[in-house]
């Protein structure tokens, strides 16, 4: 009889253990996926309790993906690049009228005017960003070049002749040289990995619509 007992005993301690045994199995399971993810807790077991959704092991992936919000620099950079084109299309999609119309320019010198304006933006652009590359001093390229584009802006309407619209014109795309290289580095440097796409996205959008105020 004791031998039947100890037999029956031995039998029920096996089924308790064949029932916690794919519990604990699934914990070591999430602590290795833990491992493996390099999610952030501060204690393996509240990381554990987080993930476990309930006393089976079982558990909402959906639920363990953290989301991260777009960075206010890249905000403010996409609204900055928003109002400076709204302000740029402003002056100059009337600038052809004014130089043909008011000053008597020759569409020969209107051609070479916006030639070699756009030209100069597109050359310093490659300057500008071996020299952002090189002192890591993107912020101070980016004041600059909005800065010169933003000082220029009064010259347009105060302007009496050719040679001054071609000084401001000039002067404005070097400062759009100046800041597009950097600007995009530095929306590269401060955006997670996950996002980067959504924060070039969203910067770029934000210039789309300014410059589309002249259609």
């Amino acid at each position: 009889m004791g031998s039947a007992g100890d037999r029956a005993e031995n039998s029920d301690q096996q089924q308790t253990d064949n029932r916690e045994t794919p519990s604990v199995v699934s914990r070591y399971k999430l602590v290795e996926l833990i491992a493996q993810c390099d999610l952030a807790a501060t204690e393996p077991l509240d990381a554990v309790n987080t993930l476990a959704g309930d006393s089976q092991g079982n558990w909402n992936m959906s639920e363990t993906i953290a989301t991260r919000s777009i960075p206010r620099t890249v905000w403010a950079l996409g609204f900055v690049s928003l109002f400076m084109d709204l302000s740029s299309e402003m002056v100059h999609s009337p600038l052809p009228i004014f130089l043909v119309g008011t000053l008597g320019v020759s569409m020969i010198t209107l051609g070479l005017i916006e030639g070699i304006a756009e030209a100069t933006a597109l050359i310093v652009k490659v300057f500008s960003g071996a020299i952002s590359d090189y002192f890591g001093r993107r912020k101070g390229l980016l004041l600059v070049g909005y800065g010169l584009a933003a000082l220029t802006k009064p010259l347009f309407p105060l302007a009496h002749s050719a040679e001054m619209v071609f000084t401001a014109r000039f002067l404005d795309r070097i400062g759009k040289g100046i800041r597009g290289a950097p600007r995009d580095a530095l929306v590269a440097d401060i955006s997670p990995p996950e996002i980067r796409g959504a924060c070039f996205g969203l910067r770029q959008s934000m210039d789309t619509v300014g410059a589309s105020g002249r259609r």
